[in-house]
């Protein structure tokens, strides 16, 4: 089984986070039944509960990543030896 990596699975949670949360709301907001409304509510709320652990996962990722990766050109002749 291929291994996806984590940063295309980021990209996917916040693009269906914000999906959720506009669909969501404009049926939450401009619902012609209570029905609909509902069900706005429903998915604004699941876009919520999906955004929040994506934005926990971003950060998280951010803070793995090296704060300084020296490039060939900052090597010094000293570190030759």
């Amino acid at each position: 089984m291929p291994r996806v990596p984590l940063s295309l699975v980021l990209v996917l949670a916040v693009f269906e986070a914000a999906l959720l949360l506009i669909v969501g709301a404009a049926m939450w907001h401009h619902a012609p039944s209570p029905a609909d409304g509902a069900v706005g509510k429903g998915l604004f709320t699941l876009g919520a509960g999906v955004a929040v652990p994506t934005f926990v996962l971003g950060f998280r990722m951010l803070n793995s990543l090296p704060e300084h990766a020296p490039s060939a050109s900052a090597r010094s002749d000293w570190d030759e030896a």
